[in-house]
């Protein structure tokens, strides 16, 4: 599953949390969360290592205005069942733009990215603002031809959440929003075509497929843009 440049691999992944292990089993306490989140971390993570360090040097490609690093944790968990809302939690205190790999007791692998947003000032340990959260079990195919780390970490985040973005040359954060209004104009559209068979009026009945047409049109605009 990783197949970032040998110059950005740590030649033995580093201990970011282990249990017992003098200087990082207080890892938890230094993030500010509440004790009985970390107490649920505890219970559900065996381990958090560094394995790899994306940034100008290691990857040839120079600094963005907003990201300047990158760095891949590696999370072996002790159960499938994890607290996804507490990773998240976890990464806006990070204060580092981050990959995450899910280890899980099987042997599977997962990829997990939060696209986030720096905050201006940094609220109750929290540095940035999660927009949305993505994973995957595929592999990435990266190029590392783009113009700086900024569009690297748009190109990350658009890998890892192939299946749930919609389609296009834009931005991840135009994807998203064009990921909601999919989702929004499907659910409308559903409610159309309920309203249109049950509709006993013929006139209403083609008023509401008029309306329903025009919104698969859109939905599939969006679906498969030009």
């Amino acid at each position: 599953m990783e197949n970032f440049p040998a110059a950005s691999k740590f030649s033995s992944p580093r201990p970011v949390y282990k249990p017992y292990l003098k200087g990082n089993s207080d890892f938890f306490d230094q993030l500010g969360l509440a004790l009985a989140d970390k107490q649920l971390l505890r219970q559900q993570i065996e381990g958090i290592y560094l394995t790899h360090q994306l940034d100008a040097k290691t990857l040839s490609i120079p600094a963005g205005k907003t990201v300047q690093q990158i760095i891949v944790l590696s999370i072996d968990l002790l159960t499938h069942h994890y607290a996804s809302h507490l990773l998240a939690e976890l990464d806006m205190r990070l204060g580092q733009y981050s990959l995450f790999i899910l280890r899980f007791p099987d042997g599977h692998e997962e990829l997990l990215i939060h696209f986030k947003e720096k905050l201006a000032k940094s609220r109750e340990g929290r540095h940035f603002k999660i927009i949305q959260s993505f994973q995957t079990d595929k592999p990435l195919k990266l190029i590392y031809q783009e113009r700086d780390l900024d569009q690297f970490y748009e190109n990350l985040v658009k890998q890892v959440g192939e299946a749930e973005l919609v389609k296009g040359p834009s931005s991840v954060k135009d994807r998203i929003e064009q990921t909601k209004l999919l989702a929004s104009l499907e659910k409308q559209a559903n409610q159309l075509k309920k309203r249109m068979f049950a509709e006993k009026a013929m006139r209403k009945q083609m008023e509401l497929q008029k309306a329903y047409k025009e919104l698969q049109k859109e939905i599939e605009q969006l679906k498969n843009p030009q």
